[in-house]
C-alpha cells in the first residue's frame, strides 16, 4: 500500500516514474483554495455539475493535479495551462514543453491517482473493486478470448481480482497511448493471473508495443486495483501519498 508522503521538491530523473495517491475528500477551505488555481475553462466545467459532491471532486482532482505538476515545473499551480490530444489525453501546454514532464490521471470512488515521468509517456488507471455478478459476461464481451477463458478457468474466489487486474492494465496502456477506450480491448492481451507480473503480452494493432510498453501493478489501498503503463525503459517507480504544502 502507498504510505510514504511525497516530497515537496521531487527529483525526476530520466526513466523515473512517480505515482501519487490522494483522497478526493478534502475540507471546504482547501476546495476553495483549489478553485482559485483553476483556469476559466475548468471553472466553467465545474459549474456544469448538478450535484455539489461531483463538483467538489472535480475541483479537488484538478487542484491536486496542478499542485503536483507545479512541484516538478517549479512554478505556481495557477500558472499551468493544459492542451489535449485528439482523444482527450491532457499534456502541459507548449510554454512548459522544455520540462518534458508527462503525466496521466485517474480517479475512482474517493481516490485520485497521478503518474508523472519525464520525456516518456505514462498511463494510469485505478478502479474501486465492486462485487459484480456480470464480471464474466463483461470479460466475454470486451476482453480477448484467451483472457476471458483464463478468468473463467480460475477458482471463483480469484475471478474478480483477475477481472480488475485485466481491466486496469488494459486501461492504463490505452490511456498511456492516448487512445482512451477508442481501441478495441480484445485486440491486445495482458497478464491477469494472481502472482504473475503485469505485462503486455501482444497487440494485433501494434505488435511492437509488447516490448515497447511496460506494465506495473500499483496497490493503492484495500478495495482498489490500479495499474501503471510506461513507454520505454524504466529506471525506477516511486509511489507516494499526496499531502498539501
Amino acid at each position: 500500500m502507498i504510505r510514504n508522503q511525497g516530497p515537496l521538491r521531487p527529483e525526476l530523473g530520466e526513466g523515473d516514474v512517480h505515482v501519487w495517491l490522494a483522497a478526493l475528500d478534502q475540507p471546504q477551505d482547501r476546495i476553495e483554495m483549489f478553485r482559485g488555481t483553476l483556469a476559466d475553462d475548468e471553472l466553467a466545467r465545474a459549474s456544469r455539475f448538478r450535484f455539489d459532491d461531483l463538483r467538489d471532486r472535480y475541483v479537488i482532482g484538478k487542484g491536486i493535479l496542478r499542485d503536483i505538476l507545479a512541484r516538478y515545473c517549479e512554478t505556481e499551480a495557477q500558472s499551468l495551462r493544459f492542451e489535449y490530444a485528439p482523444y482527450g489525453k491532457p499534456c502541459l501546454a507548449a510554454a512548459r514543453a522544455k520540462s518534458r514532464v508527462r503525466f496521466n490521471v485517474s480517479h475512482s470512488g474517493m481516490l485520485f491517482m497521478c503518474a508523472v515521468a519525464r520525456g516518456i509517456e505514462v498511463g494510469i488507471d485505478i478502479e474501486q473493486i465492486e462485487s459484480r455478478k456480470d464480471s464474466l459476461k463483461l470479460a466475454d464481451r470486451f476482453f480477448a478470448p484467451r483472457e476471458a477463458a483464463e478468468i473463467r478457468g480460475l477458482p471463483r474466489e480469484q475471478q474478480l481480482d483477475a477481472f480488475y487486474a485485466c481491466w486496469t492494465r488494459k486501461e492504463a496502456y490505452l490511456k498511456g497511448k492516448g487512445n482512451g477506450l477508442a481501441a478495441p480491448l480484445d485486440k491486445f492481451e495482458v497478464t491477469l493471473r494472481p502472482g504473475v507480473a503485469a505485462a503486455l503480452l501482444s497487440s494485433e494493432v501494434e505488435p511492437e508495443d509488447a516490448t515497447r510498453w511496460k506494465l506495473f501493478d500499483v496497490t493503492p489501498c484495500p478495495g482498489y486495483a490500479a495499474a501503471l503503463a510506461v513507454e520505454g525503459a524504466v529506471a525506477d517507480v516511486a509511489c507516494w501519498r499526496w499531502v498539501p504544502r
